[in-house]
């Protein structure tokens, strides 16, 4: 699942990583890369993740969001890695 920003600068989507880790990816037009190794909680679902980048990528400032809104459905950081 992905999502574009209204103005089509940024991106965040999901994917599993070869090791089958959970990863959200969030990229800008202009190249630069940032991979955040998630971990959901005991009760978290694939929807939690959407909803999370869903309302992400509306914000103002999409990596502030991207943390508030995992941090309120309980998914955890657990690496990022950013890449050019």
């Amino acid at each position: 699942m992905s999502y574009h920003c209204t103005h089509g600068r940024h991106f965040l989507g999901w994917r599993l990583n070869p090791r089958g880790r959970l990863e959200v990816i969030y990229e800008r037009v202009d190249g630069e890369r940032q991979v955040f190794e998630i971990t959901l909680p005991p009760q978290g679902k694939e929807a939690d993740i959407a909803a999370a980048l869903k309302a992400a990528v509306g914000g103002r400032n999409i990596l502030a969001s991207l943390y508030t809104e995992l941090t309120a459905r309980d998914i955890v950081i657990e690496r990022e890695e950013s890449r050019a």
